[in-house]
């Protein structure tokens, strides 16, 4: 069977090499696209390294000194500190409140930066670039950040914190940010130097992925402690971040609009806004979805035209090849056989045309036309799988654009389709 197949796509050659040709554009923009849902795929489901779940986004607002509101204080800025100290101890005794701290460049769902080189053991040679961060040590448990080794506990985490070290996110030892290959686990108890102050790394903690379409351990992050007694760390620009008990997560944020003028205003200082964790990634993750769809509906746009064409190409081939069908028919050819043998064509033909479509992905890859969110260089074995569930989804659209001639041809009585022969 596979002779009198070769042999008769080589008779009808002219048809199949426009045919080849359109296959073989096609696979190379279905594959760019499966390519690109992928990454995002697999970008998505890498460990996020916190947990969200009841917990809410908070951030202080300041009175303009023109509003009819503003009170006139002695000592504004260290006032303002005092008094986001005091909203704070608020916040913290509220009963439906099981955590709340402080935080800078270190909530999910905000693509906040500050990036800094750090020496190791004041070594001019071994330096890190970092995304540095710093924290209250509740926060540790307000967003659920773990340690690397399971058997640091978050107390464990936290205890450090409170001692003067600092914390160390997770990486792969051949990161660009490094000096030279280095192991997370080898920085555990080395002194870094951070804005002029020498830190002892206490341990290795989970990274921290502030949104969805970040990539896994692209920065190394430094976390460094902030004492929730001292009104300085209440300078600047920080967040507040509050995990509630799980009865009270429906309706904290009405409950603590309610009260907002009441408790959580000091003088010329307030929480501007609130809002869950979960809304807050869904917000920063926005343009991305819509890119994604974008792409999505250009995958099915391109299988839609395919699946057309094919329709077209085969409802014309399957009507010319009726009296073959017969003849198959009443030599005992059954129906699944007959649609089997039209749809091998096209098949054996996107077989022909995979390798050829292989070398565009690969010079693709090759010279970065593909860099999309993870800005990664060709990796073989991701260039393998996109390239056989491109295989498999133009399979399935061949399939779906010959089943309907193929279904009406078979279906022709064979001394009908005869009869003018």
């Amino acid at each position: 069977m596979k002779r009198k197949l070769i042999k008769q796509i080589r008779h009808e050659w002219r048809t199949n090499l426009w045919m080849s040709i359109e296959l073989l554009i096609v696979s190379v923009i279905v594959w760019f696209i499966t390519d690109y849902l992928f990454v995002i795929a697999q970008t998505v489901n890498e460990p996020k390294g916190y947990d969200i779940d009841n917990t809410f986004l908070l951030e202080f607002g300041t009175l303009p000194e023109h509003s009819p509101r503003y009170v006139a204080v002695e000592n504004g800025e260290e006032q303002d500190n005092l008094d986001r100290m005091a909203i704070y101890e608020v916040i913290k005794n509220n009963p439906d409140v099981e955590s709340v701290s402080m935080s800078s460049c270190m909530e999910p769902g905000l693509m906040n930066w500050m990036g800094t080189t750090v020496l190791i053991n004041d070594d001019d040679s071994a330096s890190i670039s970092v995304r540095a961060g710093e924290i209250t040590p509740s926060h540790i448990k307000t967003i659920g950040i773990k340690a690397k080794d399971p058997k640091i506990s978050q107390d464990d985490l936290i205890k450090m914190l409170e001692d003067g070290k600092a914390l160390i996110s997770d990486f792969v030892a051949d990161n660009k940010k490094l000096s030279h290959p280095m192991t997370p686990e080898s920085l555990v108890g080395a002194n870094i130097g951070n804005y002029g102050e020498n830190k002892e790394v206490g341990a290795v903690i989970e990274y921290l992925k502030r949104v969805d379409t970040e990539i896994y351990k692209r920065d190394i992050i430094l976390v460094t402690g902030m004492s929730e007694s001292n009104p300085e760390t209440y300078g600047g620009w920080k967040y507040l971040s509050v995990r509630v008990k799980p009865s009270a997560t429906k309706d904290f944020i009405s409950n603590f609009n309610k009260d907002r003028d009441r408790l959580y205003s000091r003088n010329n200082t307030f929480i501007s806004s609130i809002k869950s964790y979960q809304d807050q990634l869904e917000e920063t993750n926005r343009d991305m979805n819509v890119t994604k769809r974008k792409y999505i509906g250009c995958m099915v746009f391109m299988l839609v035209s395919i699946f057309l064409g094919l329709l077209g190409t085969f409802w014309f081939r399957t009507r010319q090849r009726v009296p073959e069908i017969a003849i198959r028919k009443v030599n005992g050819a059954s129906n699944q056989s007959i649609v089997l043998r039209l749809a091998s064509e096209a098949i054996f033909l996107l077989t022909l045309v995979t390798p050829l479509a292989a070398v565009g992905d690969w010079l693709i890859c090759h010279y970065e036309l593909n860099m999309n969110i993870r800005n990664e260089f060709f990796v073989p074995s991701r260039l393998v799988i996109t390239i056989a569930i491109t295989y498999g989804i133009i399979v399935l659209t061949i399939l779906a654009g010959i089943a309907y001639p193929a279904w009406r041809a078979v279906k022709v009585q064979p001394a009908e389709a005869l009869k003018d022969e």
